[in-house]
């Protein structure tokens, strides 16, 4: 059983890089993009303090035993436009959680921020930004939909038996289909016409995107790796994108929209049919969302999607209390957060 008094939360640095990987490595299932190198220096390449905003748990050996990771992203919060941290990749050594050091490391992430957005907190950790008193967001439904039910059924049992991962889709695979294009290296000009659909929405907050930061958060070579869906109108204007992450989780092979915008149903449902019919060709099993868009939610309720029993929890951390009034008319698509199905495999 750890000790404590004997651990330490510091800033990361490069030196410290081999540890944070060997953690990574016996946390995350292999071929996470937490183990690889690159994944911290697209991370921490847009933080203020570059890898010094990365927080770690040393014991007194000065192995690594904890990691909180944030991830930066530019918000549009009525009038002002700020930098806020997602907080990401909570995770300690099972000896180290009764410590408290999970508490520290949250504590830290966040004294030096006016803002910090957390996504997708399990039951385990819910009830700690609960009891900080974080301000808890409503609405968002996370919902899953079986692309290949009896090949995802027969992926699961061999993986409850065996152990035995699947293997991951090259973004090669997705194809376009019902007119809806698909890429995995997007135009500048595409993504530029991509940032000003985003940044339409009238919601007073969420994030805020460029040409230069969707293509590091989506498309950077060293990050994560994704697939961009985009449907035009006749005038060849964009009218609908959606970009999809894919990663393997319990043996499948699961997609995810992480972002999705488009101006109307009809362009909303034919985004998500052609992308999930591209993925299902592709060989993925299942879909997982999470959206706070009404029409969003309907379309994949139509499709069949289910919502999930124990949805997790999201929360905003304000150093002024009074500032929860600010964050009531809320865009905030899955992107802001989430890396967990960013998994595709790197050559």
């Amino acid at each position: 059983m750890a000790v404590p008094g004997r651990i330490r939360v510091v800033e990361g640095n490069e030196a410290l890089l081999p540890a944070v990987l060997e953690f990574a490595r016996r946390t995350y299932p292999e071929g996470s993009h937490q183990g690889r190198i690159g994944y911290y220096h697209w991370l921490y390449e847009r933080a203020p303090g570059k890898l010094s905003s990365m927080l770690l748990v040393l014991d007194d050996q000065d192995r690594v035993v904890g990691t909180l990771h944030r991830l930066f992203l530019d918000w549009r919060i009525h009038d002002a436009i700020l930098q806020v941290p997602t907080l990401i990749d909570l995770a300690l050594d099972p000896e180290y959680r009764p410590s408290g050091a999970g508490i520290r490391l949250i504590l830290r992430g966040t004294q030096d921020v006016p803002h910090a957005f957390v996504n997708g907190s399990n039951p385990n950790s819910a009830p700690v930004f609960r009891g900080l008193r974080y301000q808890e967001i409503q609405g968002g439904v996370w919902s899953r939909l079986a692309l290949r039910p009896l090949s995802a059924l027969w992926r699961t049992l061999v993986f409850r038996t065996s152990g035995a991962a699947t293997r991951p889709i090259e973004p090669r695979r997705f194809k376009p289909r019902y007119g809806i294009q698909c890429t995995s290296a997007p135009s500048d000009q595409l993504l530029a016409e991509l940032a000003l659909l985003a940044n339409a929405s009238p919601a007073t907050v969420r994030p805020n995107w460029t040409l230069d930061s969707l293509r590091w958060r989506f498309f950077h070579p060293q990050g994560p790796r994704h697939v961009l869906f985009h449907g035009r109108d006749a005038t060849g204007e964009l009218l609908s994108a959606l970009v999809l992450s894919l990663g393997t989780t319990r043996g499948l092979n699961v997609v995810r929209p992480l972002l999705l915008v488009a101006n109307d149903h009809r362009s909303v449902s034919d985004l998500i049919k052609a992308s999930y019919r591209s993925a299902k060709d592709a060989g993925a099993h299942a879909a997982a969302s999470y959206s706070m868009d009404a029409t969003v939610i309907q379309v994949l309720s139509d499709l069949g999607a289910r919502k999930r029993k124990d949805p997790p929890a999201t929360f905003f951390h304000h150093k002024r209390r009074t500032d929860h009034l600010l964050f009531t008319d809320l865009d905030i698509p899955a992107g802001a957060s989430d890396l967990g199905f960013d998994a595709f495999p790197r050559p």
